[in-house]
């Protein structure tokens, strides 16, 4: 089994990536680290040829990352077609982990590696407001961080999203993807928001032309399919033209094929969508929860 090694930069001593750390662009072992990457940015080296999330291990080919972590090819596609929200609220805990291996023998250092960890946990139990403010007392205690900046403006944008604000998140996800232009997982979460924002501004051409897009880069992705359904269906309310009905129907249908069974998250987002198609009346999610609480079914099928 091949293993990667690397030679650490000050005494030369050679160990594999797992057991190394990085000051700061310098490889160091652990004996060199007390030394030598005093007063840096220390935080533990990852393996690239090695899953994160299952352990498989690539040999010497160097794995695709999301967030900042190695994904072999079956738990990208893995995470990737978990159903929005959660695939974003996974896509941020890469981040976090990665954010929690970092350690500077420092007061303050500790202090927000501590609320790193709280932050962790609600971020797995979907309170992000709080996920939030915990990550931006991490990141004023750390304001040389550019890393933590910009994850707290991830988690910032994921929120505007989920509070019908894409239009607000767009502009935090460019700046997130021009630091990180390596970053897949991003500029997915960044089209999103972008398709977002052209609902929310009743732009139902971008709405169309974008959903389209993230749909031709995830064809087994159901919620993309069904988020042309749903751009479609913006377009037929609007203009009352019967094709676009038919084409909305047709991809809402392709895309249940697609989905898991008994999937809630897509059952309310098909919802929404006949919704739309029956009344041809376009409101936001806020606003259709509040109105069918418990699911909105056509008169006669209840």
């Amino acid at each position: 089994m091949f293993v990667k090694r690397v030679l650490c930069a000050a005494c030369g001593t050679e160990g594999t990536a797992s057991d190394m750390f990085d000051a700061e662009g310098q490889a160091l072992c652990q004996r060199c680290v007390e030394e030598a990457g005093r007063g840096k940015r220390v935080e533990r080296m990852i393996d690239s040829t090695i899953c994160a999330r299952c352990g498989r291990d690539e040999g010497s080919r160097d794995l695709p990352r999301l967030g900042r972590l190695p994904f072999c090819e079956d738990c990208t596609r893995a995470v990737r077609n978990v159903p929005y929200p959660n695939w974003l609220r996974y896509a941020f805990l890469g981040l976090l982990m990665v954010a929690a291996l970092a350690f500077v023998r420092n007061q303050r250092f500790f202090s927000a590696y501590a609320q790193l960890v709280r932050a962790g946990r609600d971020l797995k139990t979907g309170r992000f407001d709080q996920a939030v403010s915990k990550m931006e007392s991490a990141a004023r205690m750390i304001p040389e961080s550019a890393d933590m900046a910009a994850e707290v403006n991830f988690l910032k944008a994921i929120q505007f999203v989920q509070q019908d604000r894409s239009a607000d998140a767009v502009p935090l996800l460019r700046a997130y993807v021009a630091a990180y232009p390596g970053d897949a997982n991003a500029k997915k979460v960044l089209l999103q928001a972008e398709i977002g924002a052209a609902f929310e501004s009743a732009d139902y051409e971008a709405f169309l032309e974008k959903s389209l897009v993230l749909a031709g880069q995830e064809p087994n992705d159901p919620r993309a399919s069904a988020g042309v359904a749903s751009a479609y269906a913006c377009k037929y309310a609007v203009k009352g033209e019967e094709e676009f009905a038919r084409q909305a129907r047709e991809r809402l249908e392709a895309a249940r094929k697609l989905a898991p069974p008994a999937d809630p998250d897509f059952e309310e987002y098909s919802q929404r969508i006949e919704y739309r198609l029956a009344t041809r009346e376009i409101i936001s999610r806020t606003e259709y929860h509040r109105r069918f609480p418990n699911g909105w079914r056509p008169e006669g099928s209840r």
